[in-house]
């Protein structure tokens, strides 16, 4: 996702998708949700470091030798290539100037130079990776006397912070997970694993732990983008309606997204009609602005619906209550997405 993506209106039609039911449909649209940490419009090329020590996270004892020294050899590789896939995804995901910082570095080093390392660079923040753990980890299953199924999992945890030329930095969110692969042993030594046999036979030949690396730096990467830009995220609304002529030409209205329409029908259902309708009426109004990015709007006619409703333990009653609360998260969430929308 580029910034000229998110330039598009906040709120965008994508496969809106209306479910009727008795006197109710689901509505379900795509939002704009702000990451959850949002850069200083200062920053505009970000420095990549690794504050990581070489290490081997795997036991590999219980691995045969050759495939011990390429779980050993990948690992020596894995911070290097994490840092590359940050870097590219900072570039294309953030439209930021990104670059990588060639030699390892402890946390603290780094803070203490921070304002001359970004001097050296041209950079105006460094994104550090300060601590990762990484170990490849097997599961075999018996399947019978003579035969035994083995398959492959990574479990990774990964650290970032943004470390500015004073020399603060704000770590982000710990990135953890685990990464299965299809791959897979056979053994025939009644039931006792042989690994070597097998690898160096080029039985299990696709087992790689060097993709295995990439792969979870892959996943690392997307999960650190996923910290630092806004990412698309679908709400369900409720639409409240009646068999009669007024609302089913609302509904129609907004079926073909003419929202102006449809709100000149429901103002005047709210205006005339008897109470229950005067509720659905607002509850569909407030979702008429909430669809147009006016979050204020839509909270005052979800405001309205609620002073109407006499029993809070009725369906539109909970549905107001639920709705008022996600509005008045949305509307905070966008005063952070508009900074995030106002970087330069």
């Amino acid at each position: 996702m580029t910034t000229k993506t998110l330039l598009l209106p906040i709120i965008l039609i994508i496969g809106s998708i209306i479910t009727l039911s008795s006197c109710r449909s689901s509505y379900r649209f795509d939002t704009l949700k702000p990451a959850p940490y949002t850069l200083p419009k200062s920053v505009d090329t970000i420095l990549i470091a690794n504050c990581v020590p070489s290490t081997i996270w795997s036991d590999t004892s219980k691995f045969d030798k050759k495939l011990a020294n390429d779980i050993v050899n990948s690992e020596k590789h894995l911070p290097k290539m994490l840092c590359t896939m940050a870097s590219t995804t900072i570039s294309q995901d953030m439209y930021l100037y990104s670059k990588i910082f060639t030699r390892s570095i402890s946390l603290s080093n780094l803070c203490e130079l921070a304002d001359t390392i970004c001097s050296t660079n041209n950079c105006d923040a460094i994104l550090a990776l300060r601590d990762l753990e990484y170990k490849v980890e097997c599961d075999t299953t018996i399947v019978s006397n003579t035969l035994n199924e083995t398959h492959f999992y990574v479990e990774y945890k990964a650290q970032w912070c943004m470390v500015f030329p004073n020399g603060i930095y704000k770590d982000l969110d710990i990135i953890a997970d685990t990464t299965a692969f299809n791959d897979l042993h056979l053994f025939l030594k009644n039931g006792e694993v042989v690994m070597n046999e097998y690898y160096d036979n080029n039985i299990v030949s696709q087992v790689n732990p060097m993709r295995y690396a990439y792969l979870a730096s892959e996943d690392i990467a997307d999960n650190l983008s996923a910290q630092l830009t806004p990412a698309w995220e679908t709400k369900e609304r409720t639409l409240f309606y009646t068999p009669c002529f007024n609302f089913q030409s609302s509904l129609e209205a907004i079926k073909n997204n003419d929202w102006e329409k449809a709100r000149a029908t429901l103002y005047s259902i709210y205006e005339k009609d008897r109470t229950r309708n005067k509720i659905r009426a607002a509850l569909d109004l407030s979702l008429s602005f909430e669809r147009e990015d006016n979050i204020k709007a839509a909270l005052i006619w979800c405001f309205k619906a609620q002073d109407l409703i006499k029993n809070n333990k009725s369906t539109m009653g909970e549905y107001a209550k639920d709705l008022s609360a996600s509005l008045e998260k949305r509307l905070a969430e966008l005063k952070k997405l508009d900074k995030q929308m106002q970087r330069k």
